[in-house]
């Protein structure tokens, strides 16, 4: 596993902001729903087919690929952008999806196009989520020991008997808590703010990738990210996450 000497947060999706077309859809199962940041909603196809998710009127930039919650093992996906709809180029290589689980695709860096699409081969595709948006990677301040642990979801009661049992109400969820290095007269604490402002006063949740490259959905957990300026251009960020699994 590799270790990484910093964190990345993820505070847009396209999709959220652009204007999107899907081919197919179930209506009981809608297009909205792969852009909910909700992974317990899916979004299904009624029909077998080669299908497309398209986000045009794009003006954000967008460097990684996520999708949650799919049927796309054995299946031929492509990532592509384009500047007028019709001329598309591979984000990353086309690939053949080997498994069912959570895909995160990364070009080497950013960048603005007006156009991009997520597609498939022949499958009734599903999918609870698919996040494009850019990464903000901050480097971690390693004095301050990160802390790393799991929260359970479990409600224990103790019988008359005395003796305890337990009911598990959800799967263990991936806690994180790192101070990080920012500059304040430029990237990337003005990019943080400004991203930020996209999770509407913090309701909505922001993906993360951990300094062991775990990509999850999270919330910050407690009190929301604090600047601690410690010089005129330096400032330490502390935060903390929670995942919220599907």
């Amino acid at each position: 596993m590799a270790i990484s000497s910093r964190v990345k947060l993820l505070a847009y999706n396209i999709l959220e902001e652009g204007t999107v077309a899907v081919t197919g859809a179930d209506s009981g199962y809608p297009a909205a729903r792969l852009y909910d940041r909700s992974l317990g909603f899916y979004c299904v196809y009624s029909t077998s087919g080669a299908y497309a998710v398209t986000i045009s009127a794009n003006t954000l930039a967008v460097d990684t690929l996520i999708v949650e919650g799919h049927n796309l093992n054995g299946v031929a996906c492509y990532w592509e952008y384009s500047d007028n709809g019709s001329s598309w180029t591979s984000a990353v290589t086309d690939w053949t999806q080997s498994d069912a689980n959570q895909i995160v695709k990364q070009m080497t860096a950013s960048a603005t196009h007006a156009y991009w699409r997520f597609r498939t081969g022949t499958v009734a595709f599903q999918a609870t989520e698919v996040f494009m948006g850019r990464m903000v990677s901050i480097p971690v301040v390693w004095d301050n020991q990160p802390r790393l642990k799991f929260v359970d979801d479990v409600a224990w009661y103790r019988t008359y008997g005395g003796v305890d049992h337990s009911i598990r109400i959800g799967p263990k969820r991936k806690h994180r808590t790192y101070s990080v290095f920012c500059d304040r007269d430029s990237f990337p604490i003005a990019t943080l703010r400004s991203d930020f402002l996209y999770l509407d006063d913090f309701v909505k949740p922001l993906y993360v990738i951990d300094h062991e490259d775990r990509c999850f959905l999270a919330k910050f957990d407690g009190s929301l990210p604090e600047e601690e300026h410690l010089n005129e251009g330096l400032i330490i960020m502390s935060f903390s996450v929670l995942e919220i699994p599907a």
